[in-house]
């Protein structure tokens, strides 16, 4: 079966309807459609969206503050789940941090979403401390995360 294109892209108005979906079957408490429509106009943040033969399966993006850059969200539609679509998910935002100056990713990942921090740990980064009662429902503690992009 041949590989899928894929294209990382800028978040736009276009793919806000898939965005959102792919949040709300992700996260136990996802952004609304308005949330994530506002980072569009929010300067600070870079987030990219994955399309495969055309079809947008997963995005990303984050923050970009003075030399520092945090995700605050990945997500991978559940039916493309284990095609290293994280991964290039990753590499695009750690190409927009770099773009922006940034010196050090950070990021939050629940104690138990096991896969994300072995993307996470192959692409550096590593536990700097915790976070605890951090997310809900269920309530669960976040490992804070981190890598160094100057090394």
């Amino acid at each position: 079966m041949p590989q899928p294109q894929t294209i990382l892209l800028p978040l736009s108005q276009y793919h806000l309807d898939d965005v959102a979906n792919i949040e709300a079957a992700s996260f136990s408490t996802p952004w609304s459609y308005q949330q994530l429509a506002d980072e569009l106009n929010n300067p600070l943040a870079r987030y990219v969206v994955l399309l495969a033969d055309g079809k947008c399966v997963g995005y990303g993006g984050g923050f970009a503050v003075a030399d520092e850059f945090e995700i605050t969200t990945i997500a991978v539609a559940a039916e493309h789940r284990r095609n290293g679509y994280g991964a290039l998910l990753l590499q695009g935002l750690t190409d927009k941090a770099k773009e922006t100056g940034a010196e050090t990713m950070y990021l939050e990942v629940r104690v138990s979403n096991e896969a994300a921090q072995a993307l996470y740990r192959r692409f550096g980064f590593s536990e700097i401390g915790r976070r605890a009662n951090y997310y809900t429902q269920p309530t669960e503690d976040a490992i804070l995360m981190a890598r160094s992009l100057t090394d």
